[in-house]
């Protein structure tokens, strides 16, 4: 995930903001909102890829909620995703 990250930091950036800002609207939210917020706004989500695992790493921003759902996403297969709480 690290290396994933390293070499998608700057759409990875744009993710871990896009999720603050979606996370400031709603209770609990996932990998699937943010990845929804970022087409609405343009990003080429896709080749975020296996750094999608970092948006919501930083412990002191986010906390898990202790619930799953399974993406919406066709690709996806209905991969289990944590929903997370902004602290």
């Amino acid at each position: 995930m690290d290396r994933a990250a390293r070499k998608k930091s700057e759409l990875l950036e744009a993710a871990k903001t896009v999720a603050i800002l979606v996370g400031r609207n709603k209770s609990e939210i996932s990998m699937d909102d943010v990845y929804r917020e970022m087409l609405r706004l343009g990003h080429d989500v896709e080749k975020l890829q296996n750094a999608s695992g970092s948006v919501f790493r930083c412990k002191r921003t986010w906390e898990f909620t202790g619930n799953y759902m399974k993406s919406e996403r066709v690709k996806t297969h209905g991969h289990i995703l944590r929903k997370w709480r902004l602290k």
